[in-house]
């Protein structure tokens, strides 16, 4: 990361957010993915609130606001945000349930992920998970993995650069990754959510030209 990154700070807290703004913040993180355009981002969020998270909306309407914001896939995400919310998913009850597995343990963290996506349903991947559980402050070893990272673990030498980024999509590897990130976290004195910030970073900075290396070594003590 060129020697330095900045501690992450959540965007909640689940201990003290509206049960509003919690489902508001589980549906960004359903409609971004695969989103990297900064301004889109920026503008999903006042979209996301004035709507009321697209509760009582049609799949076709959430589409045509996805649309409007550029979003990627607007047609299969306003499917799984509507599945979503059809559940009900009442967060703010789900989490306080789950908080004692709020203790900064890794194992403890995927249960609570595991809970979550069986309460929200079947829109939500690990991936999405783990980011939502970051984001509201539940968890901080779990990893937010996508082909990124992955092309970061084979620039480690931890994957073999045959390998299809695709598989970090299947449990076994997902968890694999998860525990190789943690590896580097520890070692560096850091936690999994200090870290997931900075790699997935790293193709935009790459691109703009404000690290032209992955510098690697730098990890390891």
């Amino acid at each position: 990361f060129g020697g330095s990154w900045s501690s992450f700070k959540p965007e909640l807290e689940w201990r003290t957010a509206a049960e509003d703004d919690l489902l508001a913040h589980l549906v960004f993180c359903l409609i971004t993915y695969q989103t990297r355009v900064k301004p889109i981002l920026l503008d999903a969020h006042p979209v996301i609130h004035r709507l009321s998270g697209f509760k009582g909306m049609a799949p076709p309407e959430i589409a045509s606001e996805l649309s409007r914001l550029k979003v990627r896939f607007p047609n299969e995400k306003s499917r799984r945000v509507s599945g979503v919310l059809s559940r009900d998913p009442q967060l703010k009850r789900l989490l306080t349930s789950l908080g004692s597995f709020s203790d900064g343990s890794l194992p403890s963290e995927r249960q609570a992920r595991d809970a979550l996506r069986g309460g929200v349903g079947d829109g939500l991947g690990m991936k999405i998970a783990s980011r939502f559980l970051k984001d509201v402050g539940f968890a901080r070893w779990l990893g937010v993995f996508d082909s990124r990272n992955f092309r970061f673990a084979q620039d480690m030498g931890l994957v073999g650069r045959s390998w299809n980024p695709r598989i970090v999509l299947t449990r076994p590897v997902y968890l694999r990754c998860e525990d190789w990130e943690g590896e580097v976290a520890r070692a560096l004195g850091v936690t999994t959510a200090d870290i997931d910030g900075p790699i997935l970073d790293m193709p935009r900075r790459q691109a703009e030209g404000e690290d032209k290396s992955l510098r690697v070594v730098e990890f390891w003590p």
